[in-house]
């Protein structure tokens, strides 16, 4: 998923996504006239009711429903006739026509004529049959873009019965309500249309924060999250109502900041507190839609101001947990990095240092900090680190006790074999998986013998019996995963414990 707080910066996002043939789903809140195939719609209806509309008669020809080509385009504009309807029906007389020129003029012709006396959604129902638009959308769209394609097609012949139920009687009117939704619609400017269900699982999904909520993705993105600025309402309303009172006990407007008066300064203060607290708010909900992944990017402006950003509040969070490289935790991992975006002038871009994988936190528990410090000891020593000192997460006092405990693992008679990289073909220390559904997970030792796989999962205590079923779920889903990852071999999974005892599972 890809979260921001403002629709409008989504287009430059969604351009770079069609030119690098990635599948997305936009928010597509009153986005349906402001997309190309709406665009083309409109045009070729403008040019049925205005034959001097030259440009949109142009639109028209050059649009998959029409498909003329360039050369047929300039050889128009040659012409001496005083407007383009014009001749594009002498060039269609001519033996030297081309044949997608002889299709536009014929098509046109015969809607013009249509619509005249039919409703807007027979016509359009008209011009997607003989024009056999949808057949010839899918043969000049992407692949990865289709789907929403088709879907913002069925979603505009819609919007004919949708606007005032239908009950518009000429074409021009029905044009001209258009254009007041393309410009000022708000809330009433008409949807993009739905992806169905089947094509949508697959595809970045792009999203306000407020639409985010409830939903989860491996991957999240919060982009623009070093901008504070949000366009302030020019009026807005102060209520005070107490849960407990039946009614207000305040209600005014509020209008500029110099003119709010001395007298709900109280009232204007406590808004400003709960506008603060959405503000984290918005900043928890963007956090917690990531399973296993979460970046944000963004790029500051020069000048100072009065609070803080989405990042900052992160970058501060990261500085105080003592992890100053921009990620933290085990999983989800957080990185905070750069946005590459054309920066304009007087604008500073952000960096922080990236890194694509999470790191071990110190537990606080001693049962959590001994297993933590074991693995570190047993991963130092398989993949061939020098006995003598320890590796840099381990203090050099620790280092002895640490270090004996692995030994006694890593020689144990019925391990040995390995960890010798003389016995086994390969291996892996924290290897880390996610899964389609987004869920992850991380094998300490993932080892490749020539008769097969062997899992091995370090455990700081003893085979205790009332948590071995635990132990048995963990090992079939690792056991599951190797199979999807590795097939063709069989896989053995092995709990280690300490001192060399081991138990297969």
């Amino acid at each position: 998923m890809v979260l921001t707080r403002r629709r409008g910066i989504l287009p430059e996002f969604e351009c770079a996504l069609r030119a690098a043939g990635i599948p997305y789903l936009s928010v597509g809140r009153g986005g349906l006239l402001r997309t190309l195939e709406a665009a083309d719609l409109t045009a070729l209806l403008r040019c049925l009711v205005a034959t001097a509309d030259d440009l949109a008669l142009a639109h028209a020809l050059r649009s998959p429903t029409l498909g003329v080509s360039d050369e047929d385009l300039l050889n128009l504009a040659a012409r001496n006739e005083s407007n383009w309807w014009l001749r594009l029906q002498a060039s269609a007389r001519e033996d030297a026509a081309s044949p997608s020129l002889l299709r536009a003029a014929r098509l046109l012709a015969d809607w013009r004529i249509a619509a005249a006396r039919l409703p807007v959604h027979d016509l359009l129902d008209r011009i997607y049959h003989d024009g056999d638009l949808i057949a010839r959308y899918l043969a000049a769209v992407p692949a990865a873009l289709w789907p929403g394609v088709v879907a913002n097609l069925e979603a505009y012949i819609a919007l004919a019965l949708h606007l005032d139920a239908g009950r518009y009687p000429s074409l021009p009117r029905f044009l001209d309500e258009l254009a007041r939704l393309g410009v000022d619609g708000g809330d009433e400017a008409p949807d993009e249309g739905t992806i169905h269900a089947d094509e949508a699982s697959d595809r970045v999904r792009i999203l306000t924060i407020h639409g985010a909520k409830g939903l989860e993705a491996p991957i999240v993105w919060l982009i623009d999250a070093d901008n504070t600025h949000q366009p302030a309402d020019a009026w807005s309303l102060l209520l005070d109502w107490p849960p407990e009172s039946v009614r207000p006990t305040h209600l005014s407007m509020l209008g500029r900041k110099d003119e709010c008066g001395a007298r709900r300064t109280v009232l204007i203060e406590a808004e400003a507190v709960c506008a603060a607290r959405e503000e984290l708010n918005l900043l928890y909900v963007s956090m917690t839609r990531a399973r296993q992944y979460f970046f944000a990017s963004g790029i500051v402006s020069a000048r100072g101001r009065a609070k803080a950003s989405f990042w900052e509040r992160i970058e501060a969070a990261l500085v105080a947990l003592g992890h100053n490289d921009g990620t933290y935790g085990d999983l989800p991992t957080l990185a905070v990095v750069s946005q590459s975006v054309a920066v304009p002038p007087g604008v500073v871009e952000r960096h922080l240092p990236v890194t694509g994988v999470g790191r071990r936190i110190e537990a606080s528990s001693p049962g959590m900090t001994y297993g933590n410090r074991l693995h570190a000891a047993l991963e130092w020593l398989s993949a061939g680190g020098d006995p003598s000192r320890p590796p840099q997460s381990m203090a050099a006092a620790d280092w002895p006790a640490y270090c004996a405990a692995a030994r006694s693992i890593l020689e144990a008679p019925r391990l040995k074999v390995l960890f010798d990289p003389a016995c086994y073909l390969r291996a892996l220390n924290e290897v880390e998986f996610a899964l389609p559904d987004g869920s992850v997970g991380r094998i300490d030792r993932l080892v490749e013998m020539p008769d097969g796989y062997w899992v091995l999962d370090y455990k700081s205590g003893r085979p205790e019996a009332e948590l071995l079923e635990c132990y048995r779920i963990q090992m079939e889903r690792y056991r599951a995963t190797v199979r999807t990852i590795f097939p063709g071999k069989p896989v053995h999974c092995r709990l280690v414990f300490s001192e060399g005892e081991s138990l297969d599972i």
